[in-house]
């Protein structure tokens, strides 16, 4: 379902490139390099974060072979294929599942992403789409990706700026307590 295949991949985008929805809205698929292992996107409009001389970004999304019912590279793949046909001149790599199939707003990027949170029982009173970007980066750290690697991501120049805003506790998974529910 083309809902699904859409709300997926806005999560899918958010999670993986840490950028706010300004960011992700301003994803184009005239700005879409797509290679074998990774799709690389261009954003050349002004960021929250754009400065003179550091204008626009630019954003990859590897593929992400060990799971590929998490693998944002598919996802996008899947959804530009299943677009294609009603996007017409439309170049905005987000457009409305629903007709007449157009670009959309910051505003519905976030709405759908809070959807996704609600589906995923996540208390969307408290935590807003941009708790995403936060969530990400945390467990990024919790991960032990160097801070470099953090902030050239989320597109950011200063350390204090992820370790005082973004950087927040991150509770581990209980990995066997899951099998032992799941498995037979």
């Amino acid at each position: 379902m083309l809902e699904d295949l859409t709300l997926k991949t806005c999560m899918l985008v958010a999670l993986t490139s840490a950028q706010r929805q300004q960011t992700i809205h301003l994803l184009s698929v005239d700005a879409m390099e797509v290679h074998a292992d990774r799709i690389d996107f261009t954003v050349t409009g002004f960021l929250k974060q754009s400065r003179p001389g550091n204008v626009g970004a630019k954003l990859n999304f590897p593929s992400y072979c060990s799971d590929e019912r998490v693998c944002v590279y598919r996802h996008i793949l899947a959804y530009v294929e299943r677009t294609k046909l009603f996007r017409g001149n439309e170049k905005q790599l987000s457009v409305s599942y629903r007709k007449p199939h157009q670009k959309v707003s910051r505003d519905t990027i976030a709405r759908w992403l809070r959807v996704v949170m609600r589906k995923a029982g996540i208390d969307v009173a408290q935590y807003k789409p941009h708790s995403i970007r936060a969530a990400s980066v945390s467990r990024a750290n919790l991960r032990q990706v160097p801070v470099q690697d953090i902030l050239s991501q989320a597109g950011w120049s200063n350390e204090k700026t992820f370790q005082v805003f973004y950087n927040k506790p991150v509770k581990e998974n209980n990995d066997k307590f899951v099998k032992a529910v799941l498995d037979n």
